[in-house]
């Protein structure tokens, strides 16, 4: 089921670059109006563009240090051997980031609840009151929400 979810969120989010990059370079390349190294450089440009506007400032920073190099005035031209791993560094930490925002909530439910069911004697009830809790605010809706708002468009 997750990776039924993941798979969805992967297509909403990153429809708007599959477009762009089928518009922009599948199209004209299938219509021999550029040729195939054209087109793949063309791909690898929005690719870099959607890459670029992920990826923290600091995780590029680190590695253009670590591989020995300046960090180029005009990011557009960054290698991407160093931008593929600056921007899996980054993905990292946000997804670091947002795991520990839902798991928040669901430690304070968890705290609540079995504080309420352990006061009543009934401790065994406790998951089908979290479910339920989690049902009733649209959890979800709101895990989803959380997940798509965490990528900038480009």
């Amino acid at each position: 089921m997750l990776v039924g979810i993941a798979l969805c969120l992967t297509l909403l989010v990153m429809r708007p670059v599959w477009q762009e990059m089928y518009t922009e370079a599948y199209v004209p390349f299938e219509a021999d109006q550029i040729s195939l190294e054209q087109g793949l450089g063309e791909g690898k440009r929005i690719i870099s563009q959607f890459m670029l506007a992920q990826t923290s400032k600091n995780s590029l920073e680190t590695l253009v240090a670590l591989a020995g190099k300046e960090m180029p005035e005009d990011l557009a031209q960054l290698d991407f051997s160093l931008l593929l791993p600056a921007f899996v560094l980054s993905e990292l930490k946000t997804a670091f980031q947002l795991g520990f925002m839902i798991f928040v909530p669901f430690l304070v439910i968890d705290l609540v609840v079995a504080s309420v069911l352990m006061a009543m004697g009934m401790m065994m009830l406790s998951l089908p009151f979290k479910l339920m809790i989690f049902v009733l605010v649209d959890g979800w809706t709101l895990l989803v929400g959380t997940l798509t708002t965490s990528i900038q468009p480009y």
